[in-house]
């Protein structure tokens, strides 16, 4: 990802029309921080992004293809987990 020490959570994937999706974050973008909050790790992700009020605004940092963007995201609520079919 031509950075110059591993930090980060790399973004495999983004829920179809979700908050992320609308906001513009794709897969294969590094997320670096939540505003002035620094993302390490991905559990530093899970963390930070617990903390946030759904219908809040976050400036998510990223880093895509080399470049660093700034994208501001509503939080929305987590989705329900679906039951496992047998």
């Amino acid at each position: 990802f031509g950075m110059a020490a591993p930090r980060g959570a790399l973004i495999e994937g983004v829920l179809r029309g979700g908050p992320a999706a609308r906001a513009g974050v794709k897969p294969g973008d590094v997320l670096l921080g939540i505003g002035a909050t620094p993302v390490n790790d991905p559990i530093a992700m899970l963390n930070v992004a617990a903390g946030l009020a759904p219908g809040a605004k976050a400036v998510l940092r990223l880093l895509r293809r080399g470049e660093n963007l700034s994208i501001t995201v509503s939080v929305g609520r987590r989705p329900k987990p679906q039951p496992a079919r047998e």
